[in-house]
């Protein structure tokens, strides 16, 4: 979480599974999700730590989401 509060396509984040190992989930603009992962990852790899990233695949507009 705290990688990403320096990252200027990240506007939220949450740990979550913290017990287990833990994942991260960051909400990020439109359009910037796997530049952002790549950054993240390689600041997180920086730490020592081996990353396992997912990013999900471009979804409609949030706009065509709401009836």
């Amino acid at each position: 979480v705290e990688l990403g509060r320096g990252d200027g396509d990240v506007y939220g984040a949450r740990l979550t599974g913290g017990g287990f190992g833990g994942s991260v989930v960051y909400l990020v603009r439109a359009g910037r999700a796997r530049a952002c992962a790549e950054r993240l990852a390689a600041a997180y790899f920086s730490t020592g730590n081996r990353p396992s990233v997912l990013v999900p695949p471009p979804q409609l507009e949030a706009a065509e989401l709401v009836p």
